[in-house]
């Protein structure tokens, strides 16, 4: 999986267990094909309990091998607060400076000048379960029904918009 911090995956593993099967699957990677580059599976989000540690030891081990960490992110507006959701952005602005400081801290750890770059790969304005599951699976259906196409307003776009900004003015 790709969020193997996370109990609900197959396969879920510690820091210390993923970083060192990551970085021998890596070693292996590169000694096929040195012209690959690799990203390490950072946490599921930064409100998972290991956010922070789990990335530190996962580029402790992978240091080497991978030139990304990964990164998840979704917001919503469950909570009916528009002020919220519409700062949403600046939490995705602390998330990228945080995971660019520990990867910092592991580089100078080893004292190296290389740097870990971020790959932001899920991200996005997202209420997968604000739909009752009666609302988004047909029994008895052939063909199976749309489960996750959403419906966005005004706020949800404006957080999109912040979102795409943070990213750009990380970029």
């Amino acid at each position: 999986g790709n969020e193997v911090d996370g109990p609900w995956q197959m396969g879920a593993k510690t820091a210390t267990e993923y970083g060192r099967v990551a970085a021998e699957a890596g070693k292996l990677m590169l000694l096929t094909d040195p012209t690959l580059e690799l990203a390490a599976v950072g946490s599921s989000g930064r409100n998972m309990p290991t956010f922070g540690a789990w990335e530190r030891e996962v580029l402790d081990h992978t240091f080497d091998y991978v030139e990304f960490i990964s990164l998840h992110t979704y917001f919503n507006d469950y909570a009916d607060d528009t002020p919220a959701l519409l700062a949403s952005p600046d939490l995705m602005d602390d998330f990228i400076e945080e995971v660019v400081a520990i990867a910092d801290e592991v580089a100078a750890k080893k004292k190296s000048t290389r740097r870990i770059m971020l790959s932001f790969d899920e991200w996005n304005v997202w209420y997968r379960t604000r739909r009752k599951n009666e609302g988004r699976v047909k029994l008895g259906w052939p063909v199976a029904p749309s489960i996750l196409e959403e419906i966005y307003n005004m706020q949800d776009a404006l957080a999109f918009g912040g979102a795409c900004i943070s990213l750009l003015n990380h970029a």
